[in-house]
């Protein structure tokens, strides 16, 4: 998933630290937020790549996805949490659409866009051995 799997853990910190002052109370409350993220992260990646390949398309699902994934981002640093939990839904939506896009899968869709298609030319222009 594209929203950075190595900064995941700080998003319960975060919660903790900005809706619940650093108390440990707050800790279940946040780890139930980021249960239901990735849970959901997980499971619109079902849609969220028909989506990306049926209705927006491989380049535009990329560039569609950039710019909502800044503004999800930009409003979990929101200090409210009805903005926090918006942008949160947001980027949901943009690590489901961006699945196929997303490092190894980007290599799957590479591979099966020249074998299912024979697109020739896409190898050409993506592969480059020196």
């Amino acid at each position: 998933m594209s929203a950075r799997p190595c900064l995941r853990w700080a998003l319960v910190l975060y919660i903790v630290a900005q809706f619940h002052g650093g108390d440990a109370a707050g800790q279940s409350d946040a780890n139930l937020t980021y249960g239901s993220y990735l849970a959901l992260v997980y499971a619109g990646a079902i849609f969220g790549g028909y989506i990306a390949d049926k209705v927006i398309g491989y380049q535009r699902s990329i560039l569609v996805g950039a710019v909502f994934m800044s503004a999800g981002l930009f409003a979990i640093s929101y200090p409210d949490p009805v903005v926090f939990k918006l942008g949160l839904a947001t980027i949901i939506v943009v690590e489901s659409v961006e699945v196929r896009t997303d490092g190894p899968m980007l290599v799957v869709s590479v591979v099966y866009r020249v074998i299912a298609h024979g697109e020739q030319r896409f190898l050409d222009e993506t592969v480059v051995i020196p």
